[in-house]
């Protein structure tokens, strides 16, 4: 938690639900908590712009300038222990299909692809709603990534090696935090692969840090 006077809300009975939990491949772990709390507050409108997530694998915590701005949080913890559906609904994903980091460079090689060096690849993610966006944003963001977002996608695009234990770190490392938040990899090609590549997109805007966009990608 920063410095400064704050207000923080923690949780910690996570395993209450954990079957539910488990029908989804899940475990409830307050970084799971988190995610179903975050795209349950999205789905009913509520406001969680002046909150910051701090959750570990054994706790749920956020926390706050303002006293008020925890209610939110606290109706959507009610909500997602006594009613069952709304759970349910926070936790599942839509069925996607995407070509794995192996299936990618196999059909790179077939089309005739230098894969002797650096080469773009270009990920797409999709969420539910534009806090969970926001959300895996800052994420994606404070690890590294320089992102881009339009309506509830958000897109990054890289130069790496074209090797396969360095294509799947990176495919696991963007899935597992657009999963946090509720989201998926939408798209996973190489970026010649498609026709509306970023520098195409006039739409996309960068994403900085405090939510706020900058000029589109160049």
């Amino acid at each position: 938690m920063p410095s400064g006077k704050h207000f923080e809300l923690t949780f910690h009975d996570l395993d209450v639900h954990r079957e539910q939990f488990a029908n989804f491949g899940l475990t409830p772990d307050g970084h799971t908590w988190e995610r179903a709390v975050i795209e349950h507050c999205g789905a009913s409108g509520l406001d969680i712009s002046e909150l910051k997530f701090d959750s570990e694998s054994d706790l749920f915590s956020v926390y706050s300038r303002f006293r008020d701005a925890l209610e939110n949080i606290k109706l959507a913890i009610v909500e997602l222990v006594t009613r069952e559906e709304a759970l349910q609904n926070a936790l599942c994903e839509p069925d996607v299909e995407e070509d794995s980091p192996e299936e990618l460079l196999r059909l790179m090689a077939i089309e005739g692809t230098d894969l002797s060096g650096p080469v773009k690849f270009e990920f797409i993610m999709a969420f539910r709603n534009d806090i969970a966006l926001k959300s895996a944003c800052r994420t994606y963001t404070e690890v590294g990534y320089m992102c881009f977002y339009n309506d509830l996608e958000v897109a990054i695009c890289l130069e790496t090696q074209p090797d396969l234990q360095r294509l799947n770190e990176l495919h696991s490392s963007i899935d597992g935090v657009a999963r946090n938040f509720g989201g998926n990899i939408e798209v996973f090609c190489d970026h010649d692969d498609t026709d509306e590549t970023l520098d195409e997109l006039e739409n996309w805007v960068r994403y900085t840090s405090g939510h706020a966009p900058t000029d589109t990608q160049e």
